[in-house]
């Protein structure tokens, strides 16, 4: 199952924050996982050279292009569900590979979206189409099941 870029990292890319912690995910998962960084993980802002602060048009349909590819080369996608609400492309994101039938793993670790009962207080459409995991370790846990 082990093919180059079969993790697709769907989130939130447009503060140094939002990168950070895509960042950070890749690398906790390449540890947590005994895989590459580079090899085995697309990261849209990475590995599109998503650079600058103003895109082109040309740049925008590249990208666009680029990310609908790595989805559909994906065997996983990993949906980071933190936030206000859901980011708008990460929810276009997980709807393409939804109707792709390709596994998704959702994570939400933003306190302000769980109840007592450790329900998510997600968009129906978002959540149904993932199982949600509240910690880094236990979305490497249970891709380490799946793969």
């Amino acid at each position: 199952m082990i093919n180059s870029k079969f993790i697709y990292i769907a989130g939130p890319l447009f503060s140094v924050a939002e990168r950070s912690f895509l960042n950070f995910l890749v690398a906790e998962l390449s540890s947590k996982l005994g895989l590459s960084e580079e090899t085995h993980f697309f990261l849209p802002h990475r590995d599109c050279e998503d650079t600058d602060i103003v895109l082109s048009p040309a740049k925008k349909l590249e990208i666009f292009k680029k990310d609908l590819g790595a989805i559909q080369n994906a065997k996983i996608v990993i949906a980071w569900l933190d936030g206000q609400d859901v980011d708008s492309g990460t929810a276009f994101e997980m709807g393409y590979t939804y109707n792709r039938g390709t596994k998704i793993f959702g994570l939400l670790t933003d306190r302000r979206f769980l109840t007592g009962s450790l329900e998510p207080i997600v968009n129906l459409m978002v959540s149904s189409s993932c199982i949600v995991y509240f910690s880094v370790n236990q979305l490497a846990d249970a891709i380490k099941k799946y793969m």
